[in-house]
């Protein structure tokens, strides 16, 4: 019985290890991935696909056309500056509903941390805009 018992739990080791192996990001990493995404896509002056991480209720509040002004009016305002992400933490997950704060810094100085709301929708999140968000 002790010979069958070593195969067993090698075999059992190997599935084990192809199942985390494949198991792709948590939603934390999820949700932390689109803001990120979303983040760069501002660093890279790209608000329509900006606009595709919405959620179906900001994008409803806000017409694509009105958002892609937005974002471009803000940009070009700020003019050319130095932005990166420093940290996202306090990734809170309720359902369908999601949370995270995202520290920044511009020209090396530290910004001030934004708090950020996400919603599942399809199985995607998808970044809420704040109230004055448009």
């Amino acid at each position: 019985m002790q010979s069958m018992r070593i195969p067993f739990t090698a075999a059992l080791l190997f599935v084990a290890a192809i199942a985390i192996g494949c198991g792709g990001d948590s939603e934390s990493d999820k949700v932390e991935s689109v803001l990120r995404t979303y983040i760069n896509h501002y660093i890279d002056s790209e608000p329509a696909e900006m606009y595709a991480l919405l959620d179906s209720g900001s994008q409803e509040l806000c017409p694509e056309e009105r958002f892609v002004a937005f974002i471009s009016a803000a940009r070009d305002a700020l003019g050319e500056r130095d932005f990166e992400i420093v940290e996202i933490r306090n990734v809170v997950i309720d359902g369908d509903a999601a949370s995270a704060t995202v520290q920044s810094s511009v020209d090396g100085e530290p910004a001030e941390a934004t708090e950020n709301t996400l919603i599942r929708e399809d199985g995607a999140w998808r970044l809420e805009l704040p109230s004055i968000g448009c």
